[in-house]
């Protein structure tokens, strides 16, 4: 209905035009049919399909409580040919600078492809890294049916780690990872999100078809997420990586309008957290402070951002 790119506004800063509830209900069109058919959807995955009465569910839920282990702690990344450069650095990063020569770490690539040998030579340059394929879990059909953003939700559920970071390749840790695993917070929820610079812009409808009407004012006043790095424990969270997974296949054409509607960043960014909020599994987001961009400016005077 609107032009979204007239909303986008920085979280912390005022502007001219509310984002209330009026306005988010309105940038996006949902007539009722369709949020008929997304309120069915959710009824019968919050009360059958991420239930021990869905058998699947329960042997997912062995599995990963099998994994239980106190020091089952890892990161992952999902790279591949056009980002395999960027996975080098934020692993130097961590093993040469960081001087962090132990924690493990998982690389997600779409295909194995027997003339790709890159990750199999990050492999081999440092210790404790391991390469693993979607397509090595998944057939050509099922594969044809998923890419971009999709591959981050499939690599959480497929991870071997308990304890996750999950680290675009473009992201840079500077804090020692096994303190961010004993965080207070982490403890206390085993999920945390990091902030996006923009306010939150889902459609306030989403809220009242994913059983949400009373939660609706406080989830949004907080930013929007940042889910270039993911803190989240599989075994306490199980539902809330299950439904994201769901929001992110059907993410393109369904979810990820609803949740972002037009914003920058549109994609799997908000799936995790609101996941986690509609099967009522504990989540922190930081917020307090503003998120800032750092970069320089060109020879035309143009703004190059570089990093949050």
């Amino acid at each position: 209905n609107l032009d979204s790119s007239n909303y986008w506004q920085y979280y912390g800063f005022s502007h001219h035009m509310q984002l209330n509830e009026d306005t988010l209900s309105n940038i996006l069109q949902i007539n009722q049919r369709q949020e008929e058919e997304i309120s069915r959807i959710h009824h019968e995955l919050i009360n059958y399909y991420l239930t021990p009465k869905y058998p699947a569910f329960t042997s997912l839920e062995k599995s990963v409580n099998g994994k239980n282990l106190e020091n089952n702690k890892g990161i992952v990344y999902v790279s591949g040919e056009d980002y395999y450069w960027l996975t080098i650095l934020s692993i130097k990063f961590i093993r040469d600078h960081m001087k962090d020569k132990t924690t493990p770490i998982e690389i997600f690539v779409p295909f194995r492809d027997a003339n790709d040998h890159y990750c199999n030579k990050i492999s081999m340059i440092y210790d404790n890294v391991k390469c693993l394929y979607f397509s090595d879990y998944l057939s050509w059909q099922q594969m044809k049916k998923i890419s971009g953003y999709q591959y981050k939700s499939l690599a959480l559920l497929l991870t071997s780690f308990n304890d996750i970071l999950y680290l675009d390749s473009d992201n840079i840790p500077i804090n020692n990872i096994q303190e961010m695993f004993e965080d207070e917070n982490y403890k206390k929820t085993g999920f945390i999100s990091w902030p996006d610079f923009w306010k939150r812009s889902t459609n306030y409808k989403f809220y009242k078809m994913s059983g949400l009407s009373n939660y609706a004012n406080p989830i949004s006043t907080i930013p929007s997420i940042e889910s270039g790095q993911i803190l989240i424990n599989k075994k306490s969270h199980l539902k809330t990586l299950l439904l994201s997974y769901y929001y992110n296949f059907y993410g393109p054409e369904y979810f990820y309008p609803i949740f972002s509607q037009g914003f920058p960043g549109e994609g799997d960014k908000e799936t995790f957290y609101l996941a986690s909020r509609v099967v009522n599994e504990k989540s922190f987001v930081i917020t307090g402070q503003t998120t800032k961009s750092f970069g320089y400016k060109d020879k035309h005077s143009k703004y190059i951002g570089q990093g949050i």
